[in-house]
């Protein structure tokens, strides 16, 4: 994890400082309190922050270094203030003198040598995430909790997450998940933690026997425990609030089903037309929508056949079954137009002050290859002022590499950017010297509307 403030290709001195926080278990909320001190401490003066986090199912941030992150900026006298933030301990120094002569230095090369092991660590973290895994879901509201991937696409999942009562599924990027498959089944509850662990190590059969009543969500106990002994008393027909717990897109899909119906098509149909009359609750992203629909199907269309998968369905029943992010952006756009990112999939001419990186997922996520017409795209939209400029070329070249590592990393994960042009085609290659061959006149773009915008910034500040 990386906090910036400023230009960084400005700061000159190769040499980082190490500082100490009081204690790491309150890492997380002392660096908060760093990140909003940067901007007040340095001012126009560029500093960069590295922490070098580690995530592990005992704990979703701890860092690899004990209690030290690394600062780099060129003023060791502001550097040295934020030893005054609450829960940092100080600068590391001689004798631990708070004499700014005294600070300690790391070089710039074991500084690179962490990073590079943080983001190997991040891109292994992605790359094990598959369907049916279990995982810890590690940041958002949903942190901490443990459910099974239903689906991947694009470097995004979908997480059930099951309690005895109810179910509700989470999507988030792949990279905020850690696999946790190595835990027995018997155990595989949402809370599952030290405690649970702790159990086991006792008595692993008991610890089995008690938590297997909220192993999963079960319809039929939870009409049971609304009606008593009865478990096949009908669910009463939803309330006239449109928020009731019973007008969900799951339960129109699967009512359609058991009535029979078995076109995917018309069941995404039927269930966006439910939603847009407001009988339904709307979920938070197509993606979710997606995949209720394939839930939906897998569990309620062919029950005797023991289908494991939605792939499995499609193999056993044919294609017409097939079901794409695509599909459901398409029936209901402005689901696609509302989620979160959704600014980056339509047409580049409407886009608004993106990035590189944004324009580069877009690029790629409509099936294209060329580099050079995703970077005559860039070069217009930093002209219009529709995109963000970035610190230079490298930098921006360096971004769109790691895009191509992030897009194809997901069918190839241990694959050398080499390796995925091999596999994917040469038209993903761009170096600074191609660009340069392209677009003469990009770099100069970039100095240009790079200044423009940090005059602005001034400015506003």
């Amino acid at each position: 994890m990386i906090f910036c403030c400023g230009d960084t290709s400005l700061i000159k001195t190769d040499q980082w400082h190490v500082m100490e926080l009081r204690s790491e278990r309150t890492a997380e909320e002392i660096l908060k309190r760093v990140l909003l001190a940067l901007k007040p401490t340095f001012r126009d003066d560029p500093v960069e922050v590295f922490i070098p986090e580690r995530r592990s199912r005992d704990n979703s941030f701890s860092l690899m270094t004990d209690s030290y992150v690394f600062v780099w900026a060129d003023d060791p006298a502001k550097i040295g203030k934020l030893r005054k933030i609450t829960g940092v301990q100080g600068m590391v120094s001689k004798d631990e003198s708070t004499r700014i002569g005294s600070f300690l230095t790391v070089a710039n090369d074991y500084v690179q040598e962490l990073q590079a092991k943080v983001m190997q660590a991040y891109y292994e973290r992605g790359a094990a995430i598959q369907e049916d895994c279990w995982v810890k879901i590690l940041d958002g509201q949903d942190r901490d909790l443990y459910g099974t991937v239903v689906s991947v696409a694009e470097a995004r999942a979908v997480v059930r997450v099951e309690l005895k009562t109810k179910l509700w599924f989470v999507e988030t990027s792949v990279y905020n998940l850690l696999d946790c498959s190595e835990i027995d089944p018997r155990y595989r509850v949402y809370f599952y933690g030290a405690s649970i662990e702790r159990m086991i190590d006792e008595d692993p059969e008991a610890a089995a026997s008690a938590l297997k009543a909220d192993l999963h969500y079960d319809d039929a106990e939870v009409r049971a425990w609304l009606y008593g002994e009865d478990p096949e008393c009908p669910l009463p027909a939803p309330a006239d609030d449109i928020n009731s717990r019973e007008r969900t897109p799951s339960r129109f899909a699967r009512s359609l089903i058991e009535a029979g119906e078995r076109d995917v098509h018309k069941l995404l149909a039927a269930t966006v037309a439910a939603i847009r009359t407001g009988h339904l609750r709307c979920p938070k992203t197509t993606t979710i929508l997606w995949h209720i629909i394939r839930t939906e199907l897998l569990g309620y269309a062919f029950p005797g056949e023991g289908l494991t998968t939605y792939t499995d369905l499609v193999r056993l029943h044919g294609a017409s079954y097939n079901l794409v992010p695509a599909d459901v952006a398409m029936a209901f756009p402005e689901l696609a137009a509302d989620e979160p990112g959704g600014a980056e999939i339509v047409p580049t001419g409407s886009l608004c002050h993106c990035t590189s990186s944004s324009f580069t997922r877009a690029h790629l996520s409509s099936g294209k290859r060329d580099m050079q017409a995703l970077l005559t795209q860039i070069q217009s939209g930093l002209r219009r002022g529709l995109v963000k400029a970035p610190k230079h070329l490298n930098s921006m070249v360096e971004a769109i590499r790691v895009q191509v590592l992030r897009q194809f990393r997901c069918q190839n994960p241990k694959a050398s950017y080499a390796e995925i042009l091999a596999l994917e085609g040469a038209g993903l290659q761009v170096t600074p010297t191609l660009v340069r061959a392209w677009l003469p006149e990009l770099e100069t773009l970039i100095a240009t509307m790079r200044t423009k915008q940090l005059a602005r910034q001034r400015r506003s500040a």
